[in-house]
């Protein structure tokens, strides 16, 4: 009788662990595909600007998007997006924003999740938003100046 008794509460525990394991599994695989998905961020929407202007319309979407990760107390691979200079200045491998070639700056691609997954911008967030997108593509095609 303690032999069985044994067993049934080894295999409670293995089944338990094995529930644990397969719930943490399952909310690993939902959550790879919601962030590999290319889903937007719920966000109120901005208006798209020809013309953005970096402390008006640029500014706002790395504050919300980016700066829990590249901040200026711990920026990580030296990006700090919480000022025009700290964008400008790039990271430890080099510019992201080539003025004037958005197809050509580094910012424009990881947004856009043009590149491997592994470093899609916002990391592990979901994407921003198509006319967030924009502003930042159109502040770079018209020179990515401090207005």
């Amino acid at each position: 009788m303690k032999r069985y008794k044994k067993f049934v509460i080894l295999a409670s525990v293995v089944v338990l662990v094995l529930i644990a394991v397969g719930v943490t599994a399952a909310r690993s695989s939902a959550d790879a595909a919601k962030y590999n998905s290319g889903s937007v961020i719920p966000q109120p929407d901005v208006t798209v600007k020809a013309y953005p202007g970096f402390a008006k319309d640029i500014q706002p979407i790395f504050s919300q998007s980016c700066l829990a990760c590249h901040g200026s107390q711990n920026p990580r691979n030296g990006l700090s997006v919480d000022s025009y200079e700290g964008v400008m200045k790039g990271t430890q491998f080099g510019s992201v924003v080539v003025p004037g070639e958005p197809a050509m700056s580094p910012l424009v691609a990881l947004i856009k999740h043009e590149t491997d997954p592994k470093i899609w911008m916002p990391y592990h967030q979901e994407q921003l938003s198509p006319n967030r997108i924009k502003n930042i593509e159109n502040w770079i095609r018209y020179g990515a100046r401090n207005n």
